[in-house]
């Protein structure tokens, strides 16, 4: 079954998270220490890893045998959090639960002891979405949360999420990937996945994703897709693409003259005697225009 790259590369432990060490040492210190928060929060902007992360961290709170402060992957809690069959790490998306009956419900199963693992985890995904009644709510709890629970908070915008809120949470910013890093990180992706990609093309799909993996990975999947369908020269390989210099850099420029050269071609067709005339052409498609109207014939 066909996978998007961003889910088949999805990272599973920190040590495979890329550009991201000064938070993942961190947190691998604290799994290895026991000396967890009850609350974090992830800052940075889209594909950076902070719901990766989270589900890491969850694994790894969780997790029978660590190694390193990595979840191993192997024991019944990983592959429970990963299937989704452990119902005690719970995955929310506050777009689309914004109210203060969202949260009170959570607040209520919350204060229950975890089925099965260890520590009962709440992702709230894009929390600066919830309304200022939920965060009301929200933050009793986690000013206050049991020994079994753990909160990890991710967001875009962090001017959105009040000061309460921060104040009582663990704060972790993301950063953008570095143009290189990212761009060698697609090679290595590139050559696992049998993909002819060229060092100059890694680095545009890079530039491009503006320092977020997913959505350099998400673009190296488009051309991925149309190399297995043939479409791409040099017998597949992703290059660069190329621009005329007489067509201009700026994409409205290049349309313009592409425009005006068409438009030169077509008259010189007109000269020449290898087109019809405009005149002509109009007369053919409305002949009753020509001699007057057509009504009286």
């Amino acid at each position: 079954m066909y996978q998007a790259l961003y889910r088949k590369w999805r990272p599973k432990t920190f040590d495979e998270v890329i550009g991201q060490e000064h938070i993942t040492e961190t947190l691998k210190t604290q799994v290895r220490s026991g000396h967890l928060s009850h609350a974090y929060i992830f800052i940075g902007t889209r594909g950076t890893g902070k719901t990766t992360c989270a589900r890491i961290l969850a694994k790894a709170v969780n997790c029978e045998n660590p190694v390193d402060g990595n979840p191993c992957n192997q024991c019944r809690y990983c592959r429970g959090i990963d299937d989704g069959s452990i119902l005690d790490v719970v995955e929310l998306d506050a777009a689309s639960n914004t109210g203060v009956d969202n949260v009170r419900d959570l607040r209520e199963e919350a204060v229950f002891t975890p089925a099965v693992a260890r520590k009962r985890v709440y992702i709230i995904d894009e929390v600066h979405m919830l309304s200022l009644a939920a965060f009301n709510a929200l933050l009793k709890i986690i000013e206050e949360p049991p020994q079994h629970l753990m909160f990890i908070l991710a967001t875009t915008e962090l001017q959105k999420v009040p000061a309460t809120i921060l104040s009582r949470c663990q704060r972790h910013s993301f950063r953008r990937i570095p143009t290189q890093r990212l761009a060698d990180y697609l090679m290595h992706i590139a050559g696992t996945e049998d993909l002819k990609l060229e060092e100059e093309a890694a680095k545009q799909i890079a530039r491009m994703a503006d320092g977020g993996v997913r959505d350099a990975l998400s673009i190296l999947d488009g051309k991925r897709r149309h190399q297995h369908r043939g479409r791409l020269r040099d017998h597949g390989a992703c290059r660069e693409p190329e621009s005329d210099p007489g067509l201009g850099s700026n994409p409205s420029e290049r349309h313009d003259r592409c425009s005006a050269a068409v438009s030169d071609h077509l008259a010189g067709r007109e000269r020449t005697g290898f087109l019809p005339r405009r005149d002509e052409r109009s007369a053919a498609r409305c002949p009753h225009r020509q001699g007057g109207s057509g009504r009286g014939r």
